[in-house]
């Protein structure tokens, strides 16, 4: 079965309606996907310690979107592979996914969420956020053995032609 994981941004566009009614739409069949063990949608500890974040007058809606989202299984993320012992003073060595994400990703929320996808063997990463992620699926996917970053719609066809 496909696994896809789902970025912080899909939850706070939906809570802000920032979504077009076509987005949404494709949101609610993925769901539908999930609930019939079609797809395997997975999130991770970073989007709720991101939620965690918000100021309260904006979290509520937030807040009850990713409950809602309860049976999405959050996956967990470790970026330190292990500890190299030179000395007196142990070394924590990075990931070399991480280390190489750093190449294509800037920002490092998106780098940890992008790391988290795909150490727990997603294929997909379902995103709306084109200015900082979607704009480097093409890097992605040649990087990570063609590891997919997609909106919403764009995974929906894909997986349409494939179901």
């Amino acid at each position: 079965m496909d696994k896809a994981y789902l970025d912080t941004c899909i939850i706070s566009n939906l809570a802000k309606g920032d979504l077009s009614s076509k987005e949404q739409s494709v949101l609610v069949e993925l769901l539908k996907l999930h609930k019939n063990d079609e797809l395997h949608l997975v999130t991770s500890e970073i989007t709720k310690s991101e939620i965690d974040k918000i100021p309260q007058e904006y979290k509520v809606n937030h807040e009850i979107i990713y409950l809602l989202l309860q049976d999405v299984p959050v996956k967990e993320t470790k970026i330190i592979q292990d500890v190299i012992d030179i000395g007196i003073i142990p070394f924590p060595r990075e990931d070399n996914i991480y280390t190489r994400l750093k190449n294509i990703l800037p920002d490092d929320n998106d780098r940890i969420h992008v790391y988290t996808a795909i150490k727990n063997g997603c294929y997909y990463f379902i995103t709306t956020d084109r200015r900082t992620i979607l704009k480097h699926n093409k890097k992605l996917f040649l990087e990570f053995d063609e590891f997919m970053v997609l909106s919403p719609s764009e995974i929906m066809e894909l997986l349409s032609i494939r179901l």
